[in-house]
Order: structure tokens, then sequence, then C-alpha cells
């Protein structure tokens, strides 16, 4: 498909040596989460909105925690939202990277270190395409907003505040750059975490039959657990996203091996997937812990809802009439199998996608990369995208 001239106008600003340099500063900057260091990343990107020539906003969250809005006007009040988070979870064991986690080296055409794939790349092809629409100098009749945000690993305080304070009312669709290989995820899981403790009583282990030990007692909840997890893998495979799971993420218990244990909690969460209901899914967890007749303390902790949108969605078929006029087909579509707030966007009335680049199984994990080669296409679908949305008629 032919390009007309101003959408050559606005790909011409798409550098893929600036989008290298800008992912490596932002990869070096340490944004775990928690605690919450997403400060650094934040002056980067306000500095580089506001020296393009947008309306740049930091809009505080919590103590040295803000999100960042760049707002790109347009002749009307309505807008298309670029969304991003800029924390990204901990360095992890520091050993089992190949170099430092914050190196931001490039290898084989791939840049490395936490974040690279979820997702410091989608953001900066984000970024990079707002600032390919401010250069362009095109009359715009609609306006882009990108939030780069807090906390998406944690609580998602910081799309929440965006929501709660107004900040996206005008906003009319909604894309999310979670790491997705360049496919338009169209799905999501949602979840529901908790965690369980078992008591017993201390004693020093050479009178251990005088104690109870509660790691024993938690070893029945895991394999409790584990069989329900099993049973989860039988049900209905759902395009896209496979099978509802169980999966137990942390452990901890005992003081030392000279003492019998007194309490042990282990905190998991049961992923649920779109068709099937939270509450009955809650309910089948709270039953399997019934039914090993012990004493376990089980508390609900947080929840992430489940989402959906139709691929002929128009959300979903603008981004793809971006990425065919691009690559010459037509794109493919997938789940997201992980957490987003694309669901919160949804939520609140903004029809919204997930697209972005990097592969979901490199992040959260040690050596994570994303290749240069998938930042700078995205970058140029999202600005394609977003000259569509502003500059041309409906």
């Amino acid at each position: 498909m032919t390009l007309t001239d101003e959408q050559k106008r606005v790909l011409s600003f798409i550098d893929e040596r600036e989008i290298t340099r800008f992912l490596q500063q932002l990869i070096r900057q340490n944004s775990e989460n928690p605690p919450g260091r997403e400060a650094n990343v934040a002056r980067i990107i306000f500095d580089e909105l506001n020296a393009c020539g947008a309306t740049v906003e930091a809009q505080p969250i919590e103590k040295n925690r803000y999100n960042v809005l760049g707002t790109c006007k347009g002749s009307s009040e309505q807008k298309m939202l670029f969304n991003g988070h800029m924390d990204t979870v901990p360095l992890g064991n520091r050993t089992a990277w190949h170099s430092s986690a914050l190196s931001g080296e490039i290898r084989n055409g791939c840049i490395f270190g936490r974040g690279a794939a979820d997702m410091k790349g989608g953001l900066t092809a984000q970024i990079f395409a707002f600032k390919a629409m401010m250069k362009s100098g095109l009359p715009r009749k609609r306006g882009l907003l990108l939030t780069a945000v807090i906390d998406e690993e944690v609580n998602f305080k910081g799309t929440k505040k965006l929501i709660s304070e107004g900040k996206l009312d005008a906003c009319e669709f909604g894309y999310v750059a979670e790491p997705s290989s360049l496919n338009i995820a169209t799905c999501l899981k949602g979840g529901i975490e908790f965690v369980a403790r078992t008591y017993g009583k201390s004693v020093h282990t050479g009178v251990a039959f005088n104690g109870d030990n509660a790691i024993a007692k938690m070893g029945k909840v895991i394999l409790a657990l584990e069989r329900y997890n099993c049973q989860l893998r039988e049900r209905k495979n759902v395009p896209y996203l496979k099978y509802p799971t169980l999966n137990i993420g942390t452990i901890c218990g005992g003081s030392a091996v000279t003492m019998v244990p007194d309490v042990c909690a282990i905190a998991f969460d049961r992923q649920v997937l779109p068709e099937e209901d939270p509450l009955e899914a809650e309910a089948e967890v709270r039953q399997v812990i019934r039914n090993i007749k012990s004493e376990v303390e089980l508390k609900k902790m947080q929840s992430f809802n489940t989402w959906s949108v139709d691929q002929n969605a128009r959300v979903a078929s603008r981004l793809a009439e971006a990425y065919q006029m691009l690559s010459d087909r037509r794109p493919d579509y997938c789940g997201f199998n992980g957490y987003s707030e694309v669901e919160l966007l949804s939520k609140a009335g903004i029809p919204s996608v997930i697209f972005g680049p990097g592969n979901i199984r490199v992040a959260h994990a040690a050596n994570e990369y994303v290749s240069i080669k998938q930042v700078v296409d995205a970058a140029r679908v999202y600005a394609l995208l977003a000259y569509q949305y502003v500059c041309c008629d409906d």
C-alpha cells in the first residue's frame, strides 16, 4: 500500500539510533517496584516530551512517585491514548544475568536489561511515535495523550489516579504497549491473589514431639492446591489463553533448623479466564482449603479483572489498518498472559487493546531483552495510527 506524503513525513521522524539511545537510557535507570523507584525514568521522559514542544504534566501519586502526561493538542478535545508503565519487577538473581541487569547491552540486534520487554521498549515506541506526531507540524483535528505511569507491577496506582482525576475523560481509544510480539492482544486473564497461613507451636527441635510444626501443616495445603491446579488443566482450552492456573509464588516459614516453626505463609494466585466467574473461582479455592480439614487462615489480597474485545471493534481495526499499511499483511492476534491496565481503561469506558514489542516469555526473567527492530517497527505503527486519528477525518 502506497503511503501519502503526509504519512511519510510523520514516519521520517522515527530514528532507530535515537530510539536505541533513549531505550538504553531508560533501562539503565533502576525502576524496581517494589519499592517504586520510577523517579529517574519519569524525569527522563518528562524532559524528552518537553523538548519536542508537548504540553507536559507531572501528576503526583506518592512521595517521589509521579505519572508523566504528554499532550499533543488538537482542535477538538477528543484524544487517542498511549499508555505505558515506567516501573519494572525487581532485578532478581543478579548472578543469573550474563551482564548487568541495568546494562542496556546490545547483542545480536537486541537490547538487554530489566524492563527491556516489560515495558520500556513499548513505552519508548509510544514516546517516539508521539514525538513524530509533534515534529511533523501537520494540522491536528484531534489530540494525542501519552501517559507514562507508575506502579503497574503492583497495584496500578498510576492509571487508577489518571482515571479518578478525570485525566482520561476525553480519550476515545486506548493503546497499551505491553509486550505482545507485535501481535494485537484482544483478551486478558484476570487473577485473584491470596495469602494462606498455618500456625503451630515452637519448641526446641530436641523435643520436637512437644511442638506443632506449621510448615508440615502447610505441606498439606500445598499438595491440595497442586491437585486443584492439575484439575484446572483439564478444563476447556480458550483461544490464546489456554486454561486457568493456580501458582504458588512465595513461601515463608521457620527461623532456624533447631526450632519447630510456629508459623508458615504462602502467597498464591488463581488465574481467571474471561469466560469464568471470578466469584466462582474464589469459591473453588476456598473449598479446596476447607477440604483439608486443618486450620488454615486464608486471606484474599487483591484481584484483577478479565478483559476481552472483539477483533472487529474499531479500536482494534484502526491498529490493524496501520499495521497492514506498513507490512502489507494483516496482523496476528493473541491473548495477553499477564496482568495489564488495559482492563482498567476498558472499565472506564475507553475501548483499548494491547500492542507492543517484546515477548512476554522473557519478561520478569534473567537476561530480559527486546529486539531493536521490533521497537522501531512498533514506533512506526504507533506513529501511523496516531496520524490517522489525529489528522484525518474519521
